[in-house]
């Protein structure tokens, strides 16, 4: 969310709207059980979730913590993680 929230603010206010700079991101959790390909591509899909929700967003990847609802944004995550 910082790397977001950083990126963001380099967007000059005098730019036009098209020129804003933005990231959409997607998280996911690995395992050492995990398969580094599975991590990555939920990863992937995490962040195809975020651009489609509106683009410039962190989405983490579902099912990633068993105690962490599918819709959590990366935002509650990290507020739920003190």
């Amino acid at each position: 969310e910082r790397l977001r929230a950083k990126l963001a603010a380099l967007t000059d206010p005098a730019w036009p709207a098209e020129l804003a700079l933005s990231g959409s991101f997607g998280v996911a959790c690995w395992a050492p059980d995990t398969e580094l390909h599975q991590c990555i591509g939920d990863a992937d899909q995490a962040m195809y979730r975020a651009k489609q929700a509106g683009r410039n967003r962190v989405e983490v990847c579902q099912g990633a913590d068993p105690g962490v609802p599918e819709t959590t944004t990366a935002q509650s995550r990290i507020a739920s993680l003190g």
